[in-house]
């Protein structure tokens, strides 16, 4: 199955800055991601300059090579666009950008989201 999935550029130039994150601390090449994504390196370097539109099954497979995960996310309706962007920017204040960190805070808010539904 094919994914694509349109992303703004605001979340492609996010997805950009953390491959480049990742590839600096992984220290591989485009040569070393496509043998690894089975992605040609071309595409690679296109992929990881922010070259696309849509994040298609190569990108998903660039950044898994990466440690990366790739996800959209729904937004709140308009009106809580404040309430929004106030969570977002407190999240993002808590995470080391690794994957880890994005672990640990992931289940932090597992833990949170059994004790609302108790």
């Amino acid at each position: 199955m094919q994914i694509c999935v349109k992303a703004t550029s605001s979340e492609i130039a996010t997805l950009v800055e953390r491959m480049k994150a990742a590839r600096r601390a992984r220290g591989l090449s485009n040569a070393d991601i496509g043998k690894l994504a089975t992605v040609h390196p071309s595409q690679v370097g296109r992929i990881c300059n922010g070259d696309f539109r849509t994040i298609t099954g190569n990108v998903v497979q660039v950044c898994k090579v990466l440690g990366l995960s790739v996800e959209t996310v729904d937004r709140p309706p308009e009106k809580d666009d404040q309430s929004w962007a106030r969570l977002e920017a407190r999240v993002r204040s808590l995470w080391d950008q690794t994957p880890e960190g994005a672990e640990k805070i992931v289940r932090m808010l597992d833990t949170l989201a059994a004790l609302k539904s108790k």
